[in-house]
């Protein structure tokens, strides 16, 4: 609740570990015309959150296979990072928070 809190509209927003996707489609209905970029590492969630994206015509959020460890974006892309159910499966938490931290304003 103190994230939603905290999303504006124009916002970009990364969702890490994004399945099964509906919280994606809500941070993508609140930034509008902000983006949200979504990322797991299983292919399989991906195609299917991004089939949720369409059956809910949210075109502003987009989805992609990527690493956690090595985010696929520049520094300081996004203005908030999220990573619901994510943080407790990793092998290298400090990492992990290390590259989010990175892509964050």
């Amino acid at each position: 609740q103190a994230f939603l809190q905290r999303l504006q509209s124009g916002m970009n927003v990364l969702d890490c570990g994004r399945a099964p996707g509906s919280i994606i489609v809500g941070f993508a209905q609140i930034v509008a015309p902000g983006r949200v970029k979504g990322v797991d590492l299983n292919e399989d969630d991906v195609r299917r959150v991004e089939e949720l994206a369409r059956i809910v015509e949210t075109p502003n959020a987009t989805f992609r296979s990527a690493d956690i460890y090595t985010l696929p974006f520049a520094d300081e892309s996004f203005d908030a990072v999220f990573a619901h159910g994510v943080m407790e499966h990793l092998a290298e938490l400090d990492a992990a928070i290390r590259e989010m931290v990175r892509v964050l304003k």
